[in-house]
């Protein structure tokens, strides 16, 4: 699951001073992910944030996560569980047309970044960090999780050009490889042998006024099997502000690949202290 919360971090300067907030928020996708089922997958997401000067903390978890459709393809981010070329499939093991359905937490999600210059917006920024996506779920679940830990170096540019913030983020993921299991999530030995790809993120804001934004994302990440297809989607959101502390943030999505989903929407409530 993708969180479309930089809208409402954006709707606020880099704070002269130390600065928490929360937020919590849900997110709906749907996709076939070039399969004849249906994927549907809904995510409750909580999460903290912490800055100061040129620092960007943020830990985030799934608190309730729920998935129907195909254990394998949601467990991969959309990559459907298939044999690399001159692999022989495990028996009962591969894609399967079954609806299946799991609930419960998904994984934690941590983050920390430092804008090395333009902490002001007046000049190009750039922000270095890392992402870590740890599970929490039960491995079992494989539709929940795929039972590792994947960690991502990031680099962000960006330039205000008054009410206009273009960005654009390059990233790579070391992805972690889950153990092969059957259509009942069962591990049949072995493991999944998933690429590192590179991923990029490019977009803007646009700000109406002080308290309302509007922003729009379009995402690409390498395919992480050579079976597989690259993500590509689009993400479209506008955030507005309800107060000094209050923000609400909603967001669409569309999929242009079978490796994203086809449509979601979502949104996020964030209270600054």
């Amino acid at each position: 699951m993708i969180v479309f919360a930089t809208a409402a971090g954006l709707m606020a300067a880099t704070p002269a001073t130390a600065q928490f907030s929360a937020s919590a928020g849900f997110e709906s996708t749907t996709g076939r992910y070039g399969k004849p089922t249906r994927t549907d997958e809904t995510v409750l997401p909580v999460a903290l944030s912490y800055r100061a000067g040129p620092w960007r903390l943020r830990a985030g978890v799934q608190l309730l996560k729920r998935v129907e459709g195909s254990a394998i393809a949601a467990a991969q981010d959309g990559e459907i569980e298939e044999p690399e070329f001159g692999e022989e499939p495990e028996p009962g093991a591969g894609p399967t047309t079954t609806r299946r359905s799991q609930s419960g937490p998904g994984d934690l999600n941590l983050s920390a970044f430092y804008t090395l210059w333009g902490a002001s917006g007046a000049r190009p920024g750039l922000e270095l960090g890392a992402r870590l996506k740890q599970p929490l779920a039960d491995r079992s679940q494989c539709l929940l999780t795929n039972g590792v830990t994947d960690l991502s170096l990031e680099a962000r540019v960006r330039q205000s050009f008054g009410p206009l913030e273009p960005f654009v983020a390059l990233g790579w993921t070391r992805r972690g490889d889950p153990l092969r299991r059957d259509d009942n999530c069962v591990a049949t030995g072995g493991r999944t042998n998933l690429r590192n790809p590179l991923y990029t993120r490019i977009g803007a804001s646009l700000a109406l006024s002080p308290a309302v934004l509007l922003e729009a994302e379009y995402e690409y990440r390498q395919k992480i099997r050579a079976s597989g297809k690259a993500k590509s989607e689009l993400k479209l959101g506008a955030g507005v502000r309800l107060g000094r502390q209050l923000e609400l943030v909603g967001y669409g999505i569309v999929g242009f690949s079978d490796a994203s989903p086809d449509r979601g929407v979502g949104a996020s409530l964030t209270y600054r202290f």
